[in-house]
């Protein structure tokens, strides 16, 4: 069932680009990780929260390609790192609608158990 399923899936092209957006974008969430545990924050600080009043406003370059923010801040990074955090939210929210939406499908049988057997 599961080959029958994942042949078709894989025969389907918008399937198969929104697989790999999704893998890219888990992949840039560990590779923000594995950078903010190397750099122990550092690199975070300085280069996605730091502010530079100077350098605010500029446009794309190949320097900062997404371009800077009106604090200065590098617009690519913000959203590298934003990336971890909108994946943890939305496993989160899934994670929570799960238990809420089963305790909630759960609870008519619970109770039907208990007044037909009084």
């Amino acid at each position: 069932m599961w080959q029958e399923a994942w042949r078709r899936f894989k025969k389907n092209r918008m399937a198969m680009a929104g697989l790999y957006f999704i893998l890219f974008l888990v992949l840039t969430s560990v590779a923000t990780t594995a950078v903010d545990v190397a750099t122990n924050g550092d690199f975070y600080n300085r280069n996605v929260i730091k502010q530079s009043l100077r350098l605010r406003l500029q446009k794309p370059s190949l320097r900062h390609p997404f371009g800077l923010d009106e604090f200065g801040r590098d617009m690519l990074l913000r959203m590298l790192w934003g990336t971890r955090y909108s994946l943890f939210m939305g496993t989160l929210a899934i994670l929570f609608s799960s238990v809420v939406g089963g305790a909630l499908g759960r609870s008519p049988d619970i109770m039907a158990r208990r007044w037909t057997t009084r």
